[in-house]
């Protein structure tokens, strides 16, 4: 598996199928004991991960999603949300520069 520089190979869950994200990845019972043992309400989990309070007792009933279990890591490690920077900006904005001056975006028009 072809991984990003940020991302080593044992990050990678092996059990999971790429392209199943939405697929449930903690069930409701993980999902709780997580909430519990930091000693948060399902308020608090759904300010943070911008939910409402029933999309927090949902996850508690049917489970979550990778997205959302990797939130939770996320939390855990103190990670807070990405905000973009101008050095962001500007490596995507070379990226994404066409070497030859075409606009690879561009629709391709056929006469």
């Amino acid at each position: 598996m072809q991984t990003s520089a940020l991302i080593s190979e044992d990050m990678i869950v092996s059990d999971t199928i790429p392209g199943q994200a939405s697929k449930k990845f903690m069930t409701g019972e993980e999902f709780r004991v997580w909430r519990k043992s930091r000693d948060l309400t399902l308020k608090e989990v759904g300010d943070w991960l911008g939910v409402s309070l029933a999309g927090v007792a949902y996850y508690e009933k049917t489970g979550a999603s990778r997205t959302i279990a990797l939130a939770l890591s996320a939390l855990d490690h103190g990670l807070a949300p990405y905000v973009i920077t101008d050095e962001d900006q500007s490596v995507a904005d070379m990226r994404l520069k066409p070497a030859n001056g075409d606009n690879p975006d561009a629709e391709k028009r056929t006469h």
